[in-house]
Parts: C-alpha cells; structure tokens; sequence
C-alpha cells in the first residue's frame, strides 16, 4: 500500500481527489514523506470540509508559486486518465491503431511537460488520425460510460447492509413469517423475516418456499441462505438478497459522421453596416470528387435478458438510420458510405439528402450579356440580377437584384438588397433588405434591415432581427421575430402565422399532375392494341408516362412528409415597437393591435375544448417578452 494513503480503508469521491493530490505532492518532490502522512491525518480529523491546498499554505508546507506548479501537475494527470479511456473507445470503434494511440500519448506527454496542456482528441484531429465527427461520437459514448461507472460504484459502496427498500419499486409479498420484495421489472428479489419467524426452519423449507413464488432464476446459493437462516440482522429493516436476474443490454443506435461542416453562412461574415462581407467566405466547405462525405456506423442489436422468474427479457431494439444520397453523390454497395461524385459544396436538404452543388460563377452582372441563366446547380453571381432576367438554379447567391426573377430548388442569399423582385425557393432567403418584391419560399426569410411594400410567402419563419417591418403582407407558417413592426404614416402590415401559404398550392398542383399522368396511363395501355409497327411508340409513352407518375407521386408524399416534419409555430415575437392598426392572423383567429406596443409575444392559443373541433374557440394572447 502507498504510504500516503494508509489508514483510510473505505474511498469516496472526496477522498479519491485527496489521495490523488497528497501522492503526486509527494512523489514529485513538492512535500516529504512525513508532511504527506500529517496531512492525510488531518484530512481523517477534519472530514469532507478539508481542503489539502490551504491547509499546506496555512502551516507553510508549500508556497504559493510551487503550489500552482502542483495544481497543473494534477491537472495534467486527470487529462491524461481521462484521455487513456478516450483513446481505448478510439481503438474499439476501428478510429485508431493501438500502435497509433501509443505514439500520440507519447506526443501529449512531451507537451504536458513542456506546459501545454492539450486534449487528446484535439491532438488526434490535428495530426489526421481521427476527424472531428468521429471524437464527438467518442466524446458522447465516453460520457455514458463514465455515468454508468459513477452508477455502478454509488450502488456497490453502499452495500448490502445499507440497504433500503423503495417500495415505489418494489411488490411486497407475506407468506409464511417471510416477506418478499419483489422489484418491478422482476430483476431483483429481497427477503426478510418477521418477528414471528421460526428459527427451525429448514434449508430445504426455505427453497421450498422460495421456488412456491416462481423464483427460478439468479437465487442465492446454499451457504447464502443458510446464511440468512441463522443470522438475526435480517429483520427489523434489514434486507437480504435473495435473487438477481440478467438485465437484458439493448441495441446501439446506429449513428451517422457528416465529414463536412453543416451549418454554414454561404454570404459570409456580416459586417458593423449590416453588409454580408464575400471576402469572408472561408467556412463554405469544398470537397473533391471521390471524397468521403458521410458515414454510417451500423447498429448494434442487444443481448436479452433473464428476470428472475426465468423468463426471458428482450433488449430494447436499436433505432436504424440511412445514408440518402442526393445529385453529385454515390453510396458504396453496403450502404455505409457516401462519397462524392462531383467536384463542389456539400450540403444536407431538408429531406435529410446529402449532395455536392457544383457552382457555376458569373462575373458580373446577369443582364444582356448573359441572358436568361438555367443551370442545374448552383449559381454564384458578383454583380445584380436585372430587371426582367431570370435565374434558374439550386442555390442561387448574388450581389443584388433590382427587377429580377429566380427560381431556386434550394437557398437565395443576397448581399445587399431585393429590389422589385419576383422569387421562388424551395430553401431559405437571406438578404439585406426587401423593397417592392413577391417572395415564396418553403423555408426561412431572413432580413437584416427591412421589409418593405412588399408580399412575403413562408413555410418557414420571416426573422428580422434588428430592422423593421413595414406596408408588407407577410405569411409564415413557423411564426415571425421581428424587431418592429409597422410606421406611423404607412400602410398598415398584415401578418399571418400558423399556415401553409406555398404547401396547400403545391399539393393542389401535384395532385392535378397526378390525375392527368394517371388518365393518360389509362388511355395509352387502353389503345394498347396496335399494328405491330407502332407498339414500340406506345410501349415508349407508358414507359415515360409511367415514370413521370411515379415522380409526382414521390413528390407529393415528401411534401407531406417536410409539412408533418415542421409543423406550424403560430407565434410573434417583437423586441422593439409593434405599431396600432398592424393585424395578427393566425388560423382559427387575429388580433388588430389597438395602441402602439413595446416587447410583446402574440400567440395563437385555444381557448375552450369541445367534442367537435368545428365549436373550440381560439384567441390570439398578446404578453410581455
């Protein structure tokens, strides 16, 4: 035994902490022998209160200097122990070699004595052994672990002479001067005696009584319970365990590693005028054709378990995921990996894709000189989107656009301001500003200025954090932040929360696109009978039509899908002025501010419960943020 810790037998945590700094105290030189053994001496007088480090500056065994020298000593050993459990979880997910996990333990030991103090996962991303997905996925596994072991070791130190029954969990069963605690989930059994119990009892009495119950499984051997029949101390509050089953361990989860930075300002950094900088683009990530985009670390199914009755518990069954490759990706032959096709910007959609935009870049303006753009990625333009031209791409990031008109399956950032402008996104829109413009999108708007005389169609939210929002008809189906709303001497504003503007008209297109491809099914395999020269030309247009139906189908079932995947969020948040007249609609009701109002939340709210929806009544409340 080390010769500091002798004399405390039992360990806590806080004794643990102690021990630890009085050893490395002494074993690096900082206090002698005999100092080590008068300060765990106190520690045993004084109890938990004790703390070691003013206790050796008080009697001047240590000086303040070498003291903090000690302190990061210590904290260089936590790092390391914490670090050696983080490298074995490395090992055991395939990340890293133990040959691999040797050497940079080494590395981190030379930096720890050098005075720079760095996490072993840190120094794992640095030099490439690892990425960042994959020490979050260690991080998060090394946390349960060590929560079950604090579990674990609080349940063993207690003992079973501490024990206590909970009999929130417990069935409590009488029969023959004995009671059985029977725990909940049948994994535990406990026996007590009562005071009239007869100490003849025979062993073969007791198993007798015990298999009566039906418990079969995890029973105490023999000497256990002759054990309990002799002893005295298992009445009057004392418990013996009688039987432990075999908790079943449940499935992992199956956990997917994106390789490339999700959230990310496309625009840039925002400067003090509120401009998007482009010069700052350095956080849109790139990749190469053949790179590693996502991985998919396979589920684990568990192991049942056996209750103490001898019957079988299944485990929890681990929740399945899917890689889902998108345009410009490819997913290996087990399904485990998704790789890159094409040069370009990865990102995730809302229907959980993955996909490389390849960027097609216009310098300058989209005027006479370029014409009409449509182009099945993404566009990237430094000048302005002019009057009358159109744009037609997935991601669509320009510097301006004064009279223009986009079409985009996915996002629309714009530096500075939408002037006069019709736009359609299936993603979200960021600008400066919005004057005199027709916005439609299925996610959000996101101004940094001001919104004005404009017509603004959202699934998603409308943010406007630090501007205003005025003469402007706005429908978000997640609800708004603003931080004004409404001027004095314009046009009041309209704002209608908790629907579906863009989802209602999509599906009523695709359901008419639907019909239509389904009667032309019908009519083509109807003519079907054909001289033999034009049954190719017939075959072809079932083909096709077929195809296309199939499309609409897919379409409509993943709107339905993003539509039950963001429901409506009928609330309006505004931190500065909301002006009198301005009018709050939501589905079942809406509100017209009667006085000019200051930090208020407006939420659309039920008001009464009724057997037939049609009679609830709704309220919009007005409060205070």
């Amino acid at each position: 035994m080390n010769i500091v810790t002798q004399g405390i037998k039992k360990k806590t945590k806080k004794d643990k902490q102690v021990l630890m700094f009085v050893n490395i105290a002494h074993t690096l030189n900082f206090i002698s022998k005999k100092i080590a053994e008068k300060i765990l001496k106190q520690y045993k007088k004084t109890g938990a209160a004790f703390d070691p480090m003013s206790y050796m500056l008080d009697k001047k065994y240590i000086n303040k200097p070498d003291l903090i020298s000690l302190k990061k000593s210590l904290h260089a050993f936590e790092t390391i122990q914490d670090d050696a459990r983080f490298g074995a979880l490395c090992v055991s997910f395939d990340f890293l070699t133990n040959s691999n996990l040797e050497f940079a333990l080494k590395e981190q030991r030379l930096l720890i004595e050098q005075g720079k103090n760095i996490k072993l996962g840190e120094l794992l991303a640095e030099a490439g052994m690892t990425s960042k997905g994959q020490r979050h996925l260690v991080l998060i596994k090394q946390k349960t672990n060590l929560k079950a072991l604090e579990k674990l070791s609080e349940a063993n130190s207690k003992g079973e002479k501490n024990f206590r029954v909970n009999k929130e969990i417990m069935r409590e069963i009488k029969e023959d001067n004995l009671i059985f605690f029977i725990q909940h989930d049948l994994l535990m059994a406990y026996l007590s005696k009562t005071e009239s119990f007869d100490p003849a009892t025979s062993l073969e009495e007791l198993k007798q009584f015990i298999t009566n119950q039906g418990i079969l499984h995890g029973v105490a051997n023999d000497e256990q319970l002759q054990h309990f029949l002799y002893s005295k101390k298992y009445s009057q509050g004392n418990y013996f365990k009688l039987a432990e089953g075999d908790a079943p361990v449940d499935g992992v989860d199956a956990t997917k590693i994106i390789y490339f930075k999700e959230e990310y300002k496309v625009a840039g950094k925002v400067g003090i005028d509120g401009h998007i900088d482009y010069k700052e683009r350095g956080a849109i990530p790139f990749v190469k054709k053949n790179d590693l985009l996502a991985e998919k670390i396979p589920a684990r199914e568990g192991e049942s378990g056996l209750n103490i009755f001898d019957k079988i518990i299944p485990p929890e069954a681990p929740k399945e995921i899917f890689l889902k490759p998108g345009i410009g990706t490819k997913i290996s032959n087990n399904g485990l990996k998704l790789y890159a096709e094409v040069h370009g910007y990865p990102k995730k959609t809302i229907t959980n894709e993955i996909v490389v935009n390849e960027v097609f870049i216009i310098d300058g303006d989209v005027d006479y000189n370029t014409g009409h753009i449509n182009y099945d990625k993404s566009v990237q333009i430094s000048g302005t989107i002019r009057n009358g031209f159109k744009v037609n791409a997935i991601d669509i990031v320009a510097d301006e656009i004064d009279g223009g008109i986009i079409h985009a399956q996915g996002d629309v950032i714009i530096k500075k301001g939408i002037i006069d402008a019709k736009i359609k996104a299936k993603g979200k829109i960021t600008a400066s500003y919005i004057l005199r413009s027709d916005i439609s999108c299925f996610g959000d708007v996101v101004v940094l200025k001001e919104i004005a005389d404009s017509k603004i169609l959202s699934d998603g939210k409308c943010r406007v954090k630090a501007g205003k929002v005025f003469a402007s008809s706005i429908t978000a189906k997640r609800g708004a932040d603003i931080h004004n709303i409404g001027a004095e001497k314009a046009k009041r504003v309209t704002l209608t929360i908790g629907t579906s503007p863009n989802y209602d008209k999509k599906s009523n297109e695709l359901d008419k696109l639907i019909k239509e491809k389904q009667d032309e099914l019908e009519q083509i395999i109807y003519e079907n009978n054909n001289p033999p020269d034009e049954i190719k030309k017939f075959k072809d247009a079932e083909t096709e039509c077929t195809r296309l139906l199939g499309n609409y189908i897919k379409d409509k079932l993943m709107l339905k899908k993003t539509d039950r995947d963001n429901p409506p969020k009928p609330v309006v948040r505004v931190k500065g002025t909301i002006v009198s007249g301005t009018m709050i609609s939501g589905k079942h009701s809406k509100l017209i501010i009667n006085k000019n109002k200051r930090r208020v939340k407006i939420i659309e709210t039920k008001i009464t419960e009724d057997d037939t929806p049609e009679k609830d009544l709704w309220e919009m409340i007005i409060s205070e943020l």
